[in-house]
């Protein structure tokens, strides 16, 4: 649906970000300036890392994911980008796993096994070898038909089988513990990322292998959410982060997203001693919130980008005027809660109003009055353009 009374050819404010949406990145350069030199760099090295992603509430986080995501697939793609939410209400580290293997694509799992049980050996020494189980459950899928497969599928999510299927498998059992998740996890990167083996071109004097991935990148988002855990909990969600890292020495960027008020050159209280050795100097990339002048770019990137191209001479802003975002942009950060959430949450609650008075030309444009108007119309606080009641706190 297009929305030529309002000059878009889609709707701009969407409050849940959307993956297929988080195509750009509205004002915020820097910030697309640091993910371009990131995915730049993790192409051409193949050492693992851990990289973090710390964001006050609603200044974007999740849509920069997004974004960090769709340019691996857009203009990196030998990197592999896995987006999982640590789970709210998660048990142990059995949890995150299930919602990680969730989103690898199987057949792209037993393609990679047969890569790798098919490559010549280049140069011989010790390597690990792969889970036991893994390496059966992966052979017996290879040889066998879609049902074979869909077993795989199961067994990984770490689902219950009947006793049968294990055997149709060839595995000992459910993988429903920590350090098994972890194990099968970091084997599957390994897969999807073959390690350096000295074929392929060279890239800053080091060689990889061509027949994959050179990197998967595991973003974890809402990691803060491990505060709230018990301890026990704590343990088996960092101590399985940990041991997937220390299983993947290349080919795996570990991407730690979380929400909270930033400390210069500190890390969170909750990151253990051992998670944080293996972050290492990295600075994290921060999400602060906007200034007034990054505030205005962002609305006006924002509708560039849904902006129909015979709909430009109507105005940067239109439907909006410029004095009215203006006016919201002050009354927003008088409140010190200048993010993109709360202007979206407070453009798109007018714009929904408006917009049938728009599309039957009783209005023309939306002007300071009319913002105004239409928010109080609504019982949203103007005065903080956030969506909260008035009188409500």
């Amino acid at each position: 649906m297009t929305y030529s009374h309002l000059g878009l050819r889609d709707w701009p404010f969407r409050i849940v970000p959307e993956p297929e949406f988080c195509d750009f990145l509205a004002d915020r350069s820097s910030v697309r300036e640091e993910v371009e030199a990131l995915l730049a760099s993790l192409e051409n090295r193949p050492t693992s890392d851990i990289q973090m992603v710390w964001s006050w509430y609603g200044a974007g986080k999740t849509h920069t994911l997004y974004y960090l995501a769709n340019q691996c697939n857009e203009s990196h793609r030998l990197l592999f980008p896995v987006y999982t939410e640590l789970p709210r209400e998660a048990d142990d580290f059995v949890n995150l796993y299930r919602t990680t293997i969730s989103q690898l694509p199987v057949n792209k799992i037993i393609d990679a096994y047969l890569e790798h049980s098919t490559r010549p050996v280049i140069k011989p020494g010790f390597t690990r070898a792969l889970d036991p189980d893994l390496n059966s459950a992966l052979t017996q899928a290879a040889l066998g038909d879609r049902p074979v497969q869909g077993l795989l599928y199961q067994w990984l999510l770490g689902n219950p089988l009947p006793a049968a299927s294990h055997r149709e498998l060839g595995v000992g059992g459910r993988i429903n513990s920590t350090e098994k998740c972890a194990g099968i996890l970091a084997d599957v990167i390994s897969l999807l990322a073959p390690r350096v083996t000295g074929v392929g071109p060279s890239a800053a004097g080091v060689k990889f292998d061509t027949s994959g991935f050179r990197r998967v990148i595991w973003i974890v988002d809402e990691v803060q959410r491990v505060e709230d855990m018990s301890s026990s909990t704590q343990r088996s969600v960092l101590s399985g982060l940990v041991g997937v890292f220390n299983k993947c020495p290349t080919g795996l960027t570990i991407v730690l997203s979380y929400t909270g008020t930033p400390e210069e050159k500190s890390l969170p209280k909750w990151i253990p001693a051992d998670l944080a050795d293996r972050i290492g100097l990295e600075r994290p990339m921060l999400l602060p919130p906007l200034r007034s002048d990054e505030a205005m770019v962002f609305v006006r990137d924002l509708l560039s980008h849904f902006r129909l191209p015979e709909s430009r001479h109507l105005g940067e802003y239109y439907p909006f005027e410029t004095p009215a975002i203006e006016d919201l942009v002050r009354a927003i950060s008088r409140k010190n809660d200048l993010k993109p959430r709360a202007i979206m949450e407070a453009l798109d609650a007018s714009l929904r109003n408006l917009e049938p008075r728009i599309r039957a030309g009783e209005v023309k444009s939306i002007g300071p009055a009319l913002l105004k108007e239409s928010l109080v119309k609504l019982a949203l606080d103007w005065e903080t353009g956030s969506g909260k009641k008035k009188g409500k706190g």
